[in-house]
């Protein structure tokens, strides 16, 4: 697929309003264009207008299985007025702006136009390119999760997802983990306060003791760093005069490689049943409402060593390891019975993802092809 062919399907993409659902109309456009290239295809319905898929092609004869993905939904546009339609891509400066230029419909084209540039050079290749596009990925991969318990991620051998990196090359990012901690107390009159159970104060008790108890800078790794903890959400009260009945409390944990997300559940919930023998009015529940593990690949795995050096050949940059600071649908998938690597690689800027004018340098997704197209030639080799 040459570079105007390919703009002019990222220009479709973006205009199809994919905001948080509807991905079905975007996986109608994509299972066409993929159909036409000899792909068979399945579309994965997980609701009505919601639809993930998968597209794959062989080669000449066996081999091993060659994934690329990206997600078909984006997250709403916001209260800030854009200078331009966010659904009507439009091109200034060299850029192309629209919902979804950057995270990811820009990466998950250039994917596409990259096998397929391939394609046309090479039909003869050993193995398979097989594509594991997503649905619901912004509102903790459901659609990367489906996929999985569907076993459509059992036979891959490696994967590159274009999430927004301006190129370079990430092979780790943490997970994340969220609690979501409601505190019950006993409402009263706020003159006569001894008569309720003040649930604010039971939530910043516990708050101290969570603390304390966990330090999550003592867990180090050399490719993201150490995790984190921060407490986003404290939630209560509904009048000056009235006790609180209820307080809500969330965390935003964010974990890397080595950390187990079922110990760090198993140790929040031991702090708050001590608490709650230590204090008979102490009531609570926890629940997590977001469990995605961290995703690591080893810098010394060839296929890693073959993406650094398809951006080395083919762009004028060096390939440079540059972890993002956000997670992907790679949590999903490390969680795949097989292991294999997989590489965060993407021509939008991650600093504008999620924001207002999002754009997409038009350069840099005409570089991204290129680089597609070297590491599927490489790769059968």
């Amino acid at each position: 697929m040459e570079n105007k062919e390919a703009l002019d399907l990222l220009v479709q993409s973006v205009n199809i309003d994919t905001t948080l659902g509807n991905e079905k109309q975007l996986a109608n456009l994509l299972e066409q264009v993929f159909k036409k290239q000899g792909f068979r295809t399945k579309q994965i319905e997980y609701a009505e207008g919601r639809s993930g898929l998968i597209a794959t092609i062989e080669g000449k004869e066996k081999g091993p299985v060659l994934a690329y993905s990206g997600h078909l939904d984006v997250v709403p546009v916001g209260e800030v007025s854009w200078e331009t339609d966010p659904f009507s891509a439009t091109e200034i400066d060299g850029k192309l702006f629209g919902r979804g230029t950057c995270d990811m419909k820009g990466g998950l084209i250039a994917l596409i136009a990259g096998v397929f540039r391939f394609l046309s050079k090479e039909q003869d290749f050993k193995g398979v390119i097989k594509f594991a596009i997503t649905m619901g990925e912004e509102t903790s991969s459901i659609g990367a999760q489906q996929l999985l318990e569907l076993g459509e991620i059992d036979d891959i051998d490696a994967m590159i997802i274009a999430e927004p990196t301006s190129l370079s090359v990430g092979i780790a990012h943490k997970g994340a983990l969220w609690p979501e901690i409601t505190f019950y107390g006993q409402t009263a009159h706020g003159s006569m306060p001894h008569k309720g159970v003040n649930a604010i104060k039971q939530a910043i008790k516990a708050v101290e003791v969570i603390d304390s108890h966990f330090d999550f800078t003592k867990e180090q790794d050399e490719a993201v760093g150490h995790s984190t903890s921060s407490l986003n959400i404290l939630q209560g009260g509904n009048g000056t005069n009235v006790v609180p009945d209820k307080c809500v409390v969330r965390y935003d944990i964010r974990t890397i490689a080595s950390q187990e997300h079922e110990k760090i559940k198993q140790e929040f919930h031991d702090v708050l049943n001590r608490l709650a023998e230590d204090d008979e009015t102490f009531n609570f529940e926890i629940k997590f409402i977001n469990d995605l593990p961290a995703m690591k690949t080893s810098s010394d795995d060839p296929f890693v060593h073959l993406v650094v050096e398809a951006v080395k050949a083919t762009t004028d940059y060096e390939g440079e390891i540059n972890n993002p600071a956000y997670y992907t649908d790679a949590s999903i998938f490390t969680q795949a019975e097989k292991n294999f690597p997989i590489i965060i690689i993407g021509p939008g800027i991650a600093e504008m993802a999620h924001q207002p004018n999002e754009f997409v340098e038009i350069d840099k997704f005409y570089d991204m092809i290129s680089i597609v197209a070297y590491i599927t030639e490489h790769y059968f080799k």
